[in-house]
């Protein structure tokens, strides 16, 4: 891959990643959410996986009700489990209509992504939390490595 290529390439998922970012702290909305059913407060709780399995539940008991579908897209992006992740915050989305935190998240899945994708790209030099540029042009200077 020639350097400018890689340039380019860097550039573009910085771009993007900071432009979708995951807020520094949890949103205050999400927690209003969690606090409402089991599921959200094991997430709260930092309890990923039993998360997962009771937001899976609970999204199939209440299939119309966007915020169980909500709750499981984001038990499942804590988990690593981006593709699932989009799909839950796509219903949870068509059911919420007009509602941002869905569409909010679901873009936030492609910006993790960009970002795992970056640190790959850039040789393992650059973390998958780095989202602006001078993040980046000072990981890799501490790295000594020019692009």
């Amino acid at each position: 891959m020639s350097r400018m290529t890689r340039i380019l390439i860097v550039l573009l998922c910085v771009a993007g990643a900071a432009m979708a970012a995951p807020p520094a702290q949890e949103d205050p909305r999400d927690q209003a959410l969690y606090k409402t059913s089991p599921a959200g407060r094991a997430l709260l709780e930092g309890q990923r996986f039993k998360a997962v399995r009771l937001a899976e539940k609970d999204a199939e008991d209440r299939a119309e009700d966007w915020t169980g579908h909500y709750i499981l897209g984001s038990a499942r992006m804590r988990v690593g489990q981006l593709d699932k992740a989009r799909e839950s915050f796509a219903e949870a989305a068509r059911l919420a209509r007009g509602e941002a935190l869905p569409v909010l998240r679901l873009a936030e899945t492609y910006s993790l992504e960009a970002r795992k994708r970056l640190a790959r790209l850039a040789g393992g030099l650059v973390r998958p939390d780095a989202t602006d540029f001078e993040k980046v042009v000072y990981q890799l200077k501490e790295a000594g490595t020019v692009l």
